[in-house]
């Protein structure tokens, strides 16, 4: 089965170790804020990457000495790993994280990130729990989901801290987090940790910058030619009119010379036409000779 390159990126953070004790209270933290429930009633994550899973897993036992239940349903991609904690378990780290104080809506609490190393971790922990990249083939796209409105407003203004921008839209009843930029999207990756998959992007980039200018020199040749193709049809449409009617030999020299070489050479351009005659004119002048034709062929 092909991973998911947000598989694959959450493989790469997964691997990851855990850092200094603070780091792991923020990853933790940020794991928390973005599962779908914190509370001192219960603590659940459903995630579909195992890696996701058991890191969190790690993590409250690291942080709270919290051991969580694992559950898993469905099959293959659909495979969905659910971590909880309840009763005492999901005391414990409510009051650890000061939950059990704080009203019913969901916020992020800054002091819990204690020190500017621990943004990142905050950061790679809410991605791990609830966001998503797209693969960069597909276009560039990073997100963060969540229910809760305030806590979705929390996060932007930590996130703009760090120097990012991300924008929001509402998507049903989610507020999403998201970004566009690719060269924002790979500071961000390489904040959490994960090099390897900005490289994947990078490369990706590199080769549909390629690609595009591939695109667009083929482009414009093939409009050139034409172009060119039309005009020399059009030339000698004019040249074959004046024949017919007997005009092309009452012409001046100059102009039965111009009509035989384009006759002879009905698939060059100008520029080849041009060199054919060995400097004797410039493009401009048998250009203007050649529309001297077309001008006498309307007039008939």
């Amino acid at each position: 089965m092909t991973r998911s390159f947000s598989s694959e990126v959450k493989s790469e953070l997964c691997a990851l170790p855990f850092g200094r004790e603070c780091c792991r209270r923020a990853e933790l933290y940020g794991f928390l804020l973005l599962a779908g429930q914190f509370d001192k009633t219960g603590v659940r994550l459903a995630t579909e990457h195992a890696g996701a899973a058991a890191r969190f897993v790690r993590l409250l036992y690291l942080v709270c000495g919290v051991e969580a239940a694992v559950s898993a349903g469905g099959s293959g991609e659909g495979k969905l790993y659910t971590v909880s904690a309840d009763g005492e378990g999901a005391r414990v780290t409510a009051e650890f994280f000061g939950r059990d104080r704080q009203s019913i809506t969901l916020r992020c609490d800054i002091s819990q990130i204690e020190n500017e190393c621990c943004a990142a971790a905050f950061l790679r922990g809410a991605f791990l729990s609830a966001g998503s990249i797209n693969s960069p083939e597909a276009g560039y796209h990073l997100e963060l989901v969540t229910p809760h409105m305030k806590l979705a407003e929390d996060l932007v203004t930590l996130i703009r801290a760090y120097y990012f921008e991300p924008r929001t839209l509402m998507r049903k009843q989610n507020c999403v987090i998201y970004f566009k930029d690719s060269s924002e999207i790979e500071d961000l990756l390489t904040t959490l940790g994960a090099q390897k998959s900005v490289l994947e992007i990078m490369s990706v980039k590199v080769y549909k910058d390629i690609r595009n200018n591939t695109n667009r020199i083929v482009n414009c040749e093939t409009a050139n030619l034409k172009k060119t193709v039309g005009a020399a049809a059009r030339q000698c449409e004019a040249i074959e009119k004046l024949e017919r009617a007997g005009v092309l030999s009452r012409l001046p020299d100059e102009l039965q010379e111009t009509a035989r070489l384009r006759r002879e050479n009905p698939e060059c351009s100008l520029l080849e036409l041009v060199d054919k005659l060995q400097g004797k004119l410039t493009r401009s002048g048998l250009n203007h000779r050649l529309q001297k034709l077309i001008a006498e062929a309307e007039r008939l």
